[in-house]
């Protein structure tokens, strides 16, 4: 029944002059499922590689006078190339976070063991550093939160010993007060129970420690 549907609303985007869009399902549908043209697409964006593999560093200084797309997409095939052969990280994401250290990957010298000692601390921190401040950022709003409805009771219970002193001197009673002293002094314990910024300074304080000179 579902294929009928499918059917009938095709043939009513393409009654009502469509034909782009039906096309464009068509070639995602065939390139999901017709590997000939993914392996097409893929050998296309691997010419500038093979260029580079046969022409070697003759063809870099050729390209960068161009200044051409091909070129970037070399460079960036070299470092990931380079990069996976040394840390044994496939994955790009992890490869950027120490991308910054090598200003020519493919032609950099660092001992395999440093390098990976590097990848191995900075993705660590990396993790460890996201964790830490996705727990800060909740404990941060959770207690401001209480510490916001805590104030508020505490100036509402102010105006109204007070409101309550003006209008009947002769009634006063401890209680407000003691309620006064109570929401203030939770208002306090809250906030300062508040995350400060002070663990954030220290590990961006721990990142500049690492010395990067050598590796530039």
């Amino acid at each position: 029944m579902s294929i009928i549907n499918e059917t009938k609303e095709l043939s009513r985007i393409i009654g009502e002059g469509n034909i782009s869009l039906v096309i464009i399902i068509v070639f995602i549908i065939l390139f999901m499922k017709n590997k000939e043209i993914r392996e097409m697409i893929s050998s296309f964006k691997d010419q500038g590689l093979n260029k580079y593999k046969r022409y070697g560093d003759n063809y870099i200084s050729l390209a960068r006078e161009e200044n051409t797309i091909e070129l970037n997409f070399i460079e960036r095939k070299t470092k990931d190339i380079l990069l996976t052969k040394l840390t044994g990280i496939r994955d790009y994401n992890s490869r950027r976070i120490y991308m910054f250290l090598l200003s020519k990957p493919y032609r950099c010298d660092i001992p395999e063991g440093q390098l990976k000692e590097i990848v191995k601390y900075i993705t660590h921190e990396d993790k460890k550093f996201s964790t830490d401040f996705k727990r800060y950022k909740k404990d941060r709003k959770i207690n401001l939160f209480i510490s916001m409805i805590s104030l508020l009771l505490m100036l509402t219970s102010i105006f109204l010993s007070v409101f309550k002193s003006y209008s009947n001197p002769e009634e006063i009673h401890i209680i407000p007060y003691v309620l006064v002293a109570i929401t203030e002094f939770s208002w306090l314990w809250f906030y300062n129970k508040l995350p400060k910024r002070k663990k954030m300074q220290e590990y961006a304080d721990k990142l500049a420690q690492i010395d990067t000179s050598e590796f530039k």
